[in-house]
């Protein structure tokens, strides 16, 4: 058996790279592959769960599902009408996923403020099943215009949210004195 070389991303693996004459337990795995999550060990585990871990993303969990119950009921919306609480919910929820992780960008703060922030209340607080169940009953009381323009102004509201949480931390990051720790005038 011959080892797979790993490719760089930007090139895709020829038909005799890939190893597809080899049945799956023989098949190379991939040990030089870089972390996507500095902060998480990707490692499969057989010991007990990390209970640290797994509290803190089911506290932060309540907390954004809890604030995310109470924005649907402050704007309420009809089975058929356009849903703006869906929308501002997912919205803000991006913004502050890219604020956080802009933050985390540039800071190491404890271990448990990305699970606890990011999955855990952002995970809870935003929700993509609404957004599927929305466009669904759209569609299903025939307001197929009405699903089109609320799943491409979420597309749009969501990403240009996440583009300006992460740029404005970056802005407010730069503007700070590495010296003096304080914003620049």
């Amino acid at each position: 058996m011959t080892p797979v070389p790993l490719d760089p991303p930007d090139r895709a693996p020829t038909t005799e790279q890939l190893p597809s004459e080899q049945a799956p337990s023989e098949q190379t795995p991939m040990t030089e592959q870089a972390a996507i999550d500095p902060d998480l060990d990707v490692a499969p585990s057989s010991g007990p769960p990390d209970w640290h871990l797994v509290t803190a993303v089911a506290l932060g969990g309540v907390l954004g599902a809890e604030a995310r119950y109470g924005l649907g009921l402050l704007v309420p919306h009809g089975a058929a009408q356009f849903p703006w609480s869906t929308l501002l919910i997912n919205g803000t929820g991006s913004f502050a996923l890219g604020a956080l992780l802009a933050v985390l960008a540039v800071t190491r703060p404890n271990q448990l403020i990305r699970p606890f922030a990011g999955s855990g209340i952002l995970g809870g607080y935003t929700t993509f099943s609404t957004f599927a169940v929305d466009t669904d009953r759209l569609l299903r009381l025939h307001r197929p215009a009405l699903a089109f323009e609320y799943v491409a102004t979420t597309l749009a509201v969501c990403a240009l949210a996440v583009w300006v949480g992460t740029a404005c931390v970056r802005t407010i990051a730069t503007r700070r004195s590495p010296a003096q720790g304080q914003v620049a005038r």
